[in-house]
């Protein structure tokens, strides 16, 4: 009986500790923990909203959204360590400074804002209604297009990134009277070795220090600080699945 008593006690020490652990963590990156929040809050607003129909009817489904919002080095710095992320890129040979951090798998990704269990698939593909009837899919993934102008739609990569899992067909034919492909995606894993577009993380956490280009009573404006979360998005028009089905 005491023993078990004892095991129970650990356990809610060892809870509590956890949840104090990730308190002060939190009190300790606050201002990365609000840019995370804003991030977060503008992206699910974006993400909600109907794609724009294409201009042209042969325009490529890859598109891009792009988040920004007004925040400090020492903010953006502290939401890469929030999330656990690695600096790729960091400038200061210049006036202007730029740190870059990129991260290959969209799950993931939403997982590090925090979004909710629950909105994750609906964030990752959603299919949209516009006010004529017609239907479009939005899922948030990279395609790359190969020489031959097949898509590979890259799925998620291996920690190391020197590995990836695609969906791709064998061929690129459309079947006009089924308004679909004759062949259904295939998922693979592979070597980015032989296809270097693979191996790019899609998606991308950015901060800049831009010049002001305007005039305050008379005089020139400091630069500007702007942090940005790029997500890669695939848009089909119709209500399809592929790929989104192997999201």
């Amino acid at each position: 009986m005491l023993r078990r008593e004892a095991s129970v006690a650990q356990g809610l020490l060892s809870s509590f500790q956890s949840i104090r652990e990730a308190h002060e963590k939190e009190v300790e990156l606050s201002k990365g923990v609000d840019l995370r929040n804003c991030l977060r809050s503008i992206l699910l607003h974006r993400l909600g909203k109907c794609p724009p129909k294409p201009r042209r009817l042969n325009d490529d489904g890859q598109t891009s959204l792009v988040v920004t919002i007004d925040c400090s080095r020492d903010a953006f710095s502290q939401l890469l360590r929030l999330c656990s992320l690695q600096r790729i890129m960091s400038s200061a040979r210049s006036a202007l400074g730029f740190i870059a951090a990129r991260v290959g798998d969209a799950r993931r990704l939403l997982c590090m804002l925090g979004v909710p269990r629950d909105m994750t698939d609906m964030c990752m593909s959603r299919t949209f209604t516009r006010p004529n009837k017609t239907k479009v899919r939005r899922s948030i993934v990279h395609r790359v297009l190969d020489d031959k102008g097949a898509s590979w739609f890259v799925l998620k990569k291996d920690t190391a990134g020197n590995r990836v899992t695609v969906a791709v067909r064998e061929t690129e034919e459309f079947n006009a009277s089924s308004q679909c492909f004759s062949d259904d995606l295939v998922v693979k894993t592979l070597s980015v070795d032989g296809f270097p577009e693979l191996g790019t993380d899609p998606f991308c956490f950015s901060w800049r220090e831009h010049d002001a280009a305007s005039m305050v009573d008379g005089s020139l404006m400091g630069s500007t600080v702007k942090a940005a979360l790029t997500v890669r998005l695939y848009v089909a028009e119709g209500h399809g699945t592929e790929p989104s089905r192997l999201l």
